[in-house]
């Protein structure tokens, strides 16, 4: 098998290893009422404002308060009927995730702008350092392939006295090294791919060697910090039952695996008390969640003695399902007037204000609703690996040590003819990149043997063509390369870091991202996406100017 063979199959090979999986964790949707899924297929149907308030009266209905996951399929039919949108439905839409208003407006918005100068947030720095991560190990995976294109030629070099067995040994010793790692530091790719694309930059010479081993540096530096986020599935049970509008089949679960949770069945008689009867007469609240449900119990049940103490004890007079839950039993009670003085401490916090002025009045029903405060569901942490990055660091300082122990010995081709030469071949001349013939002619031209000049003449030409369609090639079909190829590595690896961008958002479609940090993100990113492109067109061309500069047309 040919050495260009085995080249051609560790690349397949590297790639295949090289390659990230991803995944999306996807919403449970049968914990919704029939209704407001027949309702959300209505919307996709009918798109109209009508068909939105529909929807959200039977949300209203089944007590919902915030649900992001409704709210964002509205937000993913909507932006399919892009000609109907207008601010109404926008509105309408919001009210679903009053939380999340903000960034249904941006990604809604018909203005590019808008959405361009609003689209930091959807980022935090959980994100940015996943994201960060991951294109660091797209980016050092892509530049390890082009400086292995371009220097191929130091596996083939050799002397008169050196076997060219000797060429074979230094390819595979190479590759098995590179493979060795691999399969020791299988979750650290980027790692072992930094190690040996250091190898592969000493031939390189001039501050663009130096800025490559920076930005190495800085893309490993990313290894040892992890992002994680735990999900603490007991509270999110809790901020279910307080928040969306649920199935009575899926609370009828919930209340058979509670057991003797009291908070958590006293919310659920508070959801659906015509489905659940539970009694927090005797209950002791512990904490400010207990004590509005609690309460709120005390006051459905007609206990406004027992319910003013809790209020009292725990300073709740201005927690908003308290006020939601003192205006029903007013209603409940035909007590209007003072149903109309305590009413407007409720435009505070419009969310609930919103929902209590559909569900008890355009409802026509009296409704108390639970409370829970979703303060710690999601637990994001970082945390830092000193024993790894010890161990990163080590490597990555012997790859440095070995660049420029080897740079004395690097090995060298004429750029104009194309001979590969070596410090032993041509002392001294490494710098100039021209090996001792061309030199020597280009130097003593007019006394220079006639046959030889032609002869070195048209090998010159000759190569000057092939590289110049080479560099064509590899301009137009990995970005980047052609200009890593022709020396220019300051601006090649620039338009490789924009590459390996595409290339992650082509890849991952931001699915990484989708839950539980940042939902709705899939929808926003269209503004960055298009600046990315224009920065990264800008750049590509720019790439092609640079190659006709040193080769013509």
């Amino acid at each position: 098998m040919s050495p260009y063979k085995i080249f051609l199959f560790f690349l397949l090979f590297l790639l295949s290893t090289a390659l990230i999986p991803a995944s999306a964790q996807n919403e449970d949707i049968s914990k919704y009422p029939e209704t407001i899924r027949e309702g959300i297929v209505n919307v996709k149907n009918n798109f109209s404002s009508r068909s939105i308030d529909k929807l959200y009266t039977e949300f209203t209905r089944h007590k919902g308060i915030d649900d992001p996951i409704i709210a964002y399929s509205l937000v993913e039919i909507a932006l399919n009927h892009e000609d109907k949108l207008n601010g109404n439905i926008i509105d309408s839409i919001t009210r679903f995730a009053p939380g999340e208003s903000s960034k249904i407006r941006a990604v809604l918005s018909g203005s590019f702008l808008y959405k361009l100068f609003h689209y930091y947030s959807f980022f935090n720095s959980h994100i940015l350092l996943q994201s960060a991560s991951i294109i660091a190990s797209i980016f050092v995976f892509i530049l390890f392939v082009y400086l292995l294109i371009k220097n191929i030629h130091i596996f083939f070099h050799s002397h008169k006295n050196i076997p060219i067995l000797f060429n074979g040994i230094k390819f595979v010793l190479f590759f098995g090294l590179l493979t060795s790692m691999l399969i020791i530091f299988p979750l650290n790719k980027m790692l072992v791919f930094a190690i040996f694309t250091l190898i592969l930059l000493i031939p390189e010479a001039g501050a663009g060697r130096y800025f490559c081993i920076i930005v190495i540096i800085l893309c490993v530096s990313v290894l040892p910090f992890k992002s994680s986020i735990k999900t603490n599935e007991e509270l999110q049970i809790y901020n279910d039952v307080a928040l969306k509008p649920l199935s009575t089949e899926y609370m009828q679960k919930i209340w058979e695996k509670s057991g003797e949770a009291p908070l958590l069945k006293t919310m659920l008689f508070l959801k659906a008390p015509e489905t659940f009867s539970y009694n927090a007469a005797q209950l002791t609240p512990q904490n400010k969640t207990e004590a509005v449900n609690f309460a709120s119990s005390a006051l459905y049940n007609g206990n406004t003695e027992r319910f003013n103490k809790i209020v009292s004890d725990f300073s709740l007079s201005d927690n908003p399902v308290i006020i939601m839950n003192m205006n029903a039993f007013f209603m409940q009670n035909f007590m209007y007037e003072q149903y109309e003085n305590y009413i407007e401490k409720l435009y505070k916090y419009p969310e609930y204000y919103n929902v209590f002025q559909n569900n008890q009045l355009k409802l026509g029903r009296t409704s108390f609703f639970p409370y829970h405060k979703d303060t710690v569901i999601l637990q994001p942490s970082y945390s830092f690996n000193w024993y790894a990055s010890t161990i990163y660091a080590f490597l990555l300082l012997m790859a440095i040590i070995l660049h420029f122990a080897f740079s004395r010995r690097r090995i060298v081709k004429c750029k104009s003819c194309g001979k590969t030469f070596c410090r032993i071949c041509d002392e001294g001349h490494l710098n100039e990149s021209t090996c001792s013939l061309c030199r020597n002619i280009n130097s003593r031209y007019s006394t220079a043997d006639p046959s030889v000049l032609v002869k070195k003449k048209i090998q010159a030409e000759k190569y000057k063509s092939f590289r110049g369609t080479l560099s064509f090639f590899l301009t137009l079909l990995l970005p980047g390369c052609g200009l890593i190829y022709n020396g220019h590595l300051v601006l090649g690896v620039i338009l490789t870091l924009i590459f390996s961008k595409i290339i992650f958002i082509l890849l991952f479609k931001f699915n990484v991202f989708l839950w539980p940090f940042n939902l709705g993100i899939q929808y926003a990113v269209m503004p960055g996406i298009i600046v990315l492109f224009i920065i990264f067109t800008a750049v590509y061309l720019l790439s092609f100017l640079f190659i006709r500069r040193n080769y013509g047309s």
